[in-house]
Order: structure tokens, then sequence, then C-alpha cells
């Protein structure tokens, strides 16, 4: 810091991140040089092991923090005292304890010393035999081990196992369970080609079944002979069948005379309503209504509507129509006369912008829709086709 006449109440020491605190009344601080000081610590500064620091405690004046390391006297003593040794390549350790205990220490010594052999890599005083001479305690297996296990059966292991291979497959023959008799000869694309006896209850579901399963099976129902299918209360009962009995559903609807079946009820139906032969009166059409689709492009001749057959207020609900804007796109070579009037509207009502590359047309919103390229070499004045925005 650059003052001269800094004090020991200047400085503070945070011990191991702590908070910083001031120093014992035996520290002392002196001014060396231009700002530059000594500060001599007591052994209180330094009473616990790990990192000191000294911190400039002044609102005034700056000074970079001091990091100190403490360690333990004896550390300080073996490596920086008289009498110490130094760094020393491959120096000795002697260890008194091992793991707390004096005892296990010496017993690892006497292991290494004599217990193992280095040039071998292995453990001295432990002795594999190959032969067992004498054993103690329990009964003395004779014979080989791999080769028997125990007597009487088929005397060895391997005999016994030969055996139940035998028994095991002669029991699969007998069940015809053989996997010979239910596994495949060949794949057919990779998958076995078996027939299914039963299935459970919903396995077959429309996830399972394959995209175009449905109409298949419309298909074959469709196409199915009704004639088969004759039982009381069934679709094919009520279609008929022609060579049992010549009163179908088809013959009924489609073939029979009026007078016949489906004709005699409706002419019943006209008698009993006294409808039979009534023409309705032109003055009593009214309130009726055409459903919606009733009426199309086919249900008028050629030139059938003139400009007299059209009512004033027709006319005049057109006009008075409310148009909508158009969307941002390019503008069709063969618009509608709807969007070929809207797009008049839009350029003669709505914001354009101009610069010296592009015409912008926007909407009621203020966006672009539609634009322009131009171009001007000073003789010729060039607006591109219109097309989409922005």
């Amino acid at each position: 810091m650059a003052v001269t006449d800094g004090v020991v109440a200047d400085f503070k020491l945070s011990k191991n991140g702590g908070i910083p605190a001031a120093f014992g009344g035996l520290t002392t601080l002196t001014h060396r040089h231009t700002g530059n000081y000594s500060l001599a610590l007591v052994a209180g500064d330094l009473d616990t092991v790990g990192s000191a620091e000294v911190i400039l405690d002044d609102t005034v004046n700056a000074c970079p923090i001091k990091v100190i390391t403490v360690i333990e006297e004896a550390t300080y003593d073996e490596i920086f005292a008289a009498s110490a040794l130094g760094y020393i390549v491959n120096a000795p350790v002697n260890v008194a304890q091992l793991g707390g205990d004096a005892q296990s220490a010496t017993d690892l010594k006497d292991f290494a010393d004599a217990g193992y052999d280095p040039a071998t890599n292995k453990v001295q005083g432990v002795v594999l035999v190959d032969t067992l001479t004498t054993y103690t305690g329990n009964t003395v297996q004779t014979g080989d081990a791999f080769a028997r296990l125990g007597a009487p059966a088929g005397a060895s292991v391997s005999a016994d196992v030969a055996a139940v291979k035998v028994d095991t497959a002669a029991i699969l023959i007998d069940t015809g369970t053989t996997l010979d008799g239910r596994i495949p000869a060949a794949l057919v694309s990779g998958r076995m080609d078996a027939s299914v006896g039963a299935m459970a209850t919903d396995v077959i579901t429309a996830a399972s079944m394959n995209a175009d399963a449905s109409a298949e099976i419309a298909d074959a129902v469709w196409d199915e002979d009704a004639t088969g299918h004759q039982t009381q209360g069934t679709f094919g009962q009520a279609i008929g069948d022609p060579a049992a009995d010549t009163n179908t559903i088809f013959k009924a609807v489609v073939t029979d005379a009026t007078g016949a079946t489906v004709g005699v009820d409706a002419a019943a139906i006209l008698d009993d309503t006294g409808t039979a032969g009534v023409v309705v009166a032109a003055g009593s059409k009214t309130g009726y209504a055409i459903g919606a689709g009733g009426i199309d492009a086919s249900s008028f001749a050629a030139n059938a509507i003139t400009d007299a057959s059209v009512a004033d207020d027709v006319v005049t609900a057109i006009w008075a129509k409310a148009i909508a804007e158009l969307s941002q796109a390019t503008p069709s070579a063969t618009p509608s006369v709807l969007n070929a009037l809207t797009l008049l509207h839009m350029i003669a009502r709505n914001q354009v912008t101009v610069t010296s590359t592009s015409k912008q047309f926007t909407n009621d919103a203020g966006t672009v829709v539609f634009k322009k390229a131009l171009t001007d070499d000073g003789t010729t004045y060039t607006e591109a086709e219109m097309v989409s925005g922005p």
C-alpha cells in the first residue's frame, strides 16, 4: 500500500477461509520502504494447520491478499531444520505401526523377509502336492474324482449323463414332442410357416390386421353366394334365394311390375290416403324447400336462366357481398372475377411502398402480401410480374 504509517490494526487474519479477525497483541508491523511492510507473526497467529490469509482492513488504501500455508512443526523440521536430510531419491521408510498396530508391521516385515520369494513371485511356506498321502478327520477319497462322483448307477458321471440323454430322447419320441416334429424344415421369408389350431379370445385386433384386411373381408362377405345362407332372420334369407323363392328383394324392388309386391303396397297407400291420381294445384305449392344439394348445374338446361329470370334482389345481394382481402400468395394469371376485383381494390386502397428496386403492396393490417421487382437503367423503367410477399 502507498502509505508509510500503517499499523497492525490495519490488517486482519483469516484461517482456512474463516471470518477475518484482528491479530494478537504480540504481532508487529515494520515499514521498510515506499509503502512496503514486514509483518512479524507469532505462534498464536499460525496455530491452525492449513491456509492463512493476511487481509488489509482499510477502506482507503489497497493491498493484495497474502496467502500463507501453515504446516505441522514436525513436518517443517523434517524439511527445513538443520538436521533434515532433504530430498533423497528412493529414501528408506521406517514404519513403526501398520493400522495403528506395531505387531502387524512386524508380521508384514517377517512375511516380506522370509515368506515371499520375489524371484519366483510365489509365497514360500505353502507347498502343493500332487498326491495326498495322509489325511485325517474324514474318510479318505479314493479313485478319480473327475470320472466318478458316486456309485453304483453308471459308475461315473459321464455314464450317468449319457444314460439320461438316451432316456430323455425316448420320452420325447413316446410323447410325440420331439423338436424335429415341431420345428418346420425351412422358413418362409424368414418366418415359420405354421398352422394355428386355436387362438385366445380377442387375440386378433384391428391394430394387428393389415391395412387392407377390412376391405378384403368386406369384399368376401358381399361376394358370398347368399343362396347358401337361408336361415330365418339372416341377411342371406332377406335377400332371398331365387331358386327356392322367387319373391326376392331384388325382384320385389326392381323387376316386379306395378301391382305386385312393393308396387301393390304403394298403390294401397295411395288408395288409403285418398291421393291416388291427385295432382296438387299450383296455388297450393307453397312452403316447400329443396334439400341441400338438390339442385346443381345439371338441373338446368343450357341458357335456361336469363337476366330477366333473375330477381333484382338477387343481383343486389351479389353486388352487396363483402369480399375478404387476398392472402399472401402470387396472383394467378387466370383469377376468378372476385379475386381480380379484390386485387385491384387492395392496390387502390392500401399502402404501397416503392423503393429503387421494389414496389410492395400491403393488406389492411400493413403486411406485405404482393410485390414487384423494379429496374430502371435510365432509359427503360420496368416492373416485373407481381409475386408473393414479403
